[in-house]
């Protein structure tokens, strides 16, 4: 999916200039986040087309996580 998003898209999404999305990245981003949360992904047939995410950090008391999402550039809006 992230090879089909735009430099801004993905600039948006980790708040770092990427040229790709790192393999080991991606890896953690679609497994069970540590300390508990979710991940979600957006599909259209076989292809993943959006992606949503929130974990619990450890330092994080109480009900709070922090939240992040994508949408290929192509399904925006």
């Amino acid at each position: 999916m992230f090879d089909h998003c735009s430099p801004p898209t993905i600039y948006l999404r980790f708040y770092s200039p990427m040229p790709a999305v790192p393999e080991r990245l991606t890896e953690l981003l679609v497994g069970p986040p540590k300390g508990g949360g979710r991940v979600l992904v957006a599909t259209s047939g076989d292809e993943v087309v959006g992606h949503s995410i929130y974990a619990k950090d450890k330092q994080i008391i109480g009900r709070e996580a922090e939240g992040a999402a994508v949408v290929e550039d192509e399904w925006q809006s």
